[in-house]
């Protein structure tokens, strides 16, 4: 089945700070938690919190770039939203002041983290891609695979997402999201 594009943000619209705004796929956020507003062409956390896109189908390809981090702030990506506690999301909890980072994988159940693991390394500037396709979550930076793994939890969970936690540095670009 060929994919089909289901959602797409750029962020390149005027500055705010109390929403993201309308998807340049014509598509709107809910914010499950904190307030997300755009600074110069990105999206970022005005308060710490985690916003949510429907694109109508749990087999889902992802991605974001982290455009900056800022150190010790967790920043992610989110696929296979059922809400706001069961969901998947990759990223960062801890990153350092510069170089490579640590990339995690979380599954988040009724709003606890019950997976946690550090599967590869990624850089600010970095494009980092979910692939949710039956119960298979493939991850990719960059366009290259960096791990594969069975996923057990919010299997029919058909929104994507970021979350992070309000820093000077916390960026991200770029939320394109295809449905296969």
């Amino acid at each position: 089945k060929a994919p089909n594009a289901a959602w797409g943000d750029t962020f390149t619209r005027a500055d705010g700070t109390g929403s993201l705004g309308t998807a340049d796929s014509g598509g709107t956020y809910t914010a499950s938690t904190g307030v997300w507003g755009i600074s110069t062409n990105r999206a970022y956390p005005v308060s710490s919190g985690r916003v949510l896109a429907a694109v109508g189908s749990a087999d889902h390809e992802v991605s974001v770039r982290f455009t900056d981090i800022t150190n010790a702030i967790q920043q992610w990506l989110i696929c296979r939203a059922v809400d706001g506690a069961n969901y998947w999301r990759i990223g960062s909890s801890a990153p350092t002041a510069s170089g490579q980072q640590v990339l995690a994988v979380q599954s988040i159940v009724a709003g606890a983290v019950v997976i946690n693991v550090g599967v590869a390394r990624y850089s600010r500037g970095d494009t980092i891609t979910a692939r949710c396709s039956g119960n298979t979550l493939t991850l990719l930076v960059n366009g290259a695979v960096v791990y594969e793994r069975l996923m057990t939890t919010a299997l029919a969970g058909a929104s994507i997402g970021m979350q992070a936690n309000t820093g000077a540095n916390t960026f991200m670009d770029n939320l394109t999201c295809v449905t296969l």
